[in-house]
């Protein structure tokens, strides 16, 4: 993709999500006066800065796995999709990384796996509420960076 494309989509892609855009300002603030908050309410507590580590980064690690991003990303444009769908449209992932990945996000309670009783019997992966939920928070988040950081 050349950058002039990069650019176009970034672009696009906060027109799309103009409603999310506008309420940036206001997430950030509200962001940073929790943030403010908890400092102030718990300075120096170190065995709490530690703990809320452990869960910021359980959901970095959770979306930094390789592929993660990708299958996610993929279920959500298609809805309900099959492996061979998913492998089709993720050309150098092998099928058992595929399967790793797809149980591991059902295992998190990303992904739900749903057997469909037809003749063959199919596979359809969709995303759960939950998964929803974490892709629409992680969102705002993204058009943060791509707002400020340009590709």
């Amino acid at each position: 993709m050349s950058m002039d494309e990069i650019n176009s989509l970034q672009t696009a892609l906060l027109e799309t999500y103009k409603e999310v855009v506008d309420l940036l300002p206001q997430i950030l603030r509200a962001c940073q006066l929790g943030i403010t908050r908890e400092i102030s309410t718990f300075p120096y507590d170190f065995d709490r800065i530690e703990s809320e580590f452990k869960l910021y980064q359980s959901l970095v690690q959770l979306l930094q796995g390789k592929w993660v991003v990708e299958v996610i990303y993929l279920v959500l444009h298609l809805k309900s999709s099959s492996f061979n769908d998913l492998k089709r449209h993720i050309p150098f992932i092998g099928s058992r990384i595929l399967t790793d990945r797809l149980r591991f996000l059902e295992d998190k309670g990303i992904v739900k796996r749903e057997i469909v009783a037809e003749h063959p019997i199919r596979v359809m992966y969709s995303l759960t509420e939950f998964g929803m939920g974490l892709i629409s928070m992680v969102l705002p988040a993204f058009f943060y960076y791509i707002q400020n950081h340009p590709l």
